[in-house]
């Protein structure tokens, strides 16, 4: 089978990661699979060098947010040249062109895919997101509750809508950062401190102001305990700014971007995600691969993978003493936390990449009958 996944682009995000392991994974079970990107060229992303080691070619076709006829007729032609068997569209800001090209060009499975339960985030997404629903042969959505939105805002969907979920890849390899010393000595540990953090974009959407707080309240009442934030985005200089106009500095680190994610997994102990609005976090896929226990809020998809007392603790956003006293709660109690490592460990496998690929592939065929 030839599948073409459809992109904004190659830039590091959730959607991004997970397309382009889907491609990998969908050829390693042997099919034909390629990329195209929309807004950005493939070569400005961090991603591209993800595709290339694994062959998976990469082309790109302008088209801004709302198609265009010129660009739709490019893209049109460049999908007839590459002849997919399925075009797989992902987010809102290239469903729609893809969905019109790939109808011109006449491909028989058109998939586009929701990430996040938000759906559309302005009107001009929604008009043409329903314009286009009507030429959609599959709609994926990445949990049940972005699949239950998408049919609120638009129920002529509610056939085609599917629930896949995301996976990550669960085969690694647990190795201490370059810089362990290093954050080490920044933190001033010595070793029986417990380590807590989070690996996200740092962005207001994610809660990042709501965990210093907690950190804030849970050193007060356990020094022992020491907190990296992991990640880079537009509120970077602000959280600085909080960590060190209250005196956090030895207790709370921002390292900025890591691009070896998985040598921060292995050196948590607890995995905190303080959002306020989630599709289905690949990072917590990802912790859980790594046997560390989560303490999320209670939005999104994550409901459908953390169960309170499992392999994690539930609780609700924007709600710092919430926050703080879950954290306190798991890292204070060395029995519940080693039955969570190994449920985390067990729930991780229902999520690899290589099942989402193989579930796609049967929706793919499902949608050709």
């Amino acid at each position: 089978m030839k599948i073409l996944h459809i992109i904004p682009s190659l830039q590091i995000g959730g959607a991004e990661i997970l397309t382009v392991n889907l491609a990998v994974a969908q050829k390693k079970l042997g099919h034909d699979v390629c990329i195209c990107c929309l807004m950005y060229p493939p070569e400005t992303g961090t991603l591209i060098s993800s595709a290339s080691a694994n062959n998976i070619p990469v082309y790109f076709s302008y088209c801004r947010h709302e198609p265009r006829l010129l660009p739709i007729i490019k893209l049109m032609l460049l999908i007839r040249r590459i002849c997919p068997d399925v075009v797989q569209s992902h987010l809102p800001r290239s469903n729609p062109a893809a969905t019109i090209a790939a109808r011109l060009a006449g491909v028989r499975c058109i998939v586009a895919t929701y990430h996040n339960p938000i759906i559309w985030s302005n009107k001009r997404q929604r008009r043409w997101g329903r314009f286009a629903a009507r030429w959609q042969d599959g709609i994926f959505c990445d949990a049940e509750i972005i699949k239950k939105k998408l049919i609120e805002y638009n129920p002529s969907v509610a056939d085609k809508a599917r629930v896949l979920y995301p996976g990550v890849i669960t085969k690694r390899t647990p190795r201490f950062p370059e810089n362990y010393h290093e954050i080490k000595k920044k933190l001033c540990m010595t070793g029986s401190e417990k380590l807590a953090g989070i690996v996200a974009r740092l962005a207001p959407v994610k809660g990042h102001a709501v965990l210093i707080d907690a950190a804030e309240q849970v050193i007060r009442h356990n020094p022992n305990v020491r907190f990296l934030i992991v990640g880079d985005g537009p509120t970077k200089n602000d959280l600085y700014k909080v960590i060190i106009q209250k005196n956090l500095e030895k207790h709370v680190l921002l390292t900025g971007y890591v691009q070896d994610i998985d040598s921060i997994f292995s050196i948590l102990d607890l995995y905190v995600l303080p959002s306020f609005s989630e599709g289905f976090p690949l990072c917590i896929l990802e912790a859980l691969v790594f046997g560390i226990p989560i303490v999320a809020t209670n939005v999104g998809g994550i409901p459908e993978v953390i169960k309170s007392g499992v392999n994690g603790i539930l609780v609700e956003p924007n709600n710092p003493g919430k926050l703080s006293d879950a954290i306190l709660k798991t890292l204070a109690d060395p029995v519940a936390m080693a039955c969570m490592k190994m449920n985390a460990i067990e729930s991780a496998k229902s999520f690899s990449i290589e099942n989402t690929a193989q579930n796609a592939i049967k929706l793919y065929e499902e949608i050709r009958r």
